[in-house]
């Protein structure tokens, strides 16, 4: 995570440790996925973290609601690989990350078509 926070440029009041506060979650691929600057990687790291999202959140309250909730039950979104594809210029249709369980691709097309967020710029 603070792989993530670092490339935002958070500089808030809080410090954030370097250790990570789930170091079972998949927030591992972060670093290498921010720093990549080659597409297939990004996609790659990308599409494993993905993989390994909902399994890495054992240790939240939320896992497993389904189960449990099933009348309130809304889904399970990675909202941050979200952010992660749409501030990295990640093609999610291309690479089939659009398709992928918990990724939330409706917001990431809304975003696109409104032009929010961009950091890497594709080449014309």
């Amino acid at each position: 995570m603070k792989a993530l926070l670092d490339f935002l440029g958070y500089q808030g009041a809080l410090a954030v440790a370097d250790k990570p506060f789930f170091p079972k979650a998949c927030y591992r691929y972060f670093p290498e996925l921010v720093q990549s600057k080659i597409d297939s990687e990004r996609e790659r790291l990308l599409i494993q973290y993905l993989k390994d999202w909902y399994k890495s959140n054992k240790d939240t309250y939320w896992y497993n609601y389904h189960k449990d909730c099933e009348e309130f039950f809304f889904g399970y979104w990675s909202f941050e690989a979200g952010v992660l594809a749409l501030l990295l210029n990640i093609d999610i249709e291309r690479s089939g990350i659009a398709d992928k369980p918990f990724f939330p691709a409706d917001y990431v097309r809304w975003a696109e078509r409104e032009s929010l967020g961009k950091i890497y710029s594709k080449p014309h």
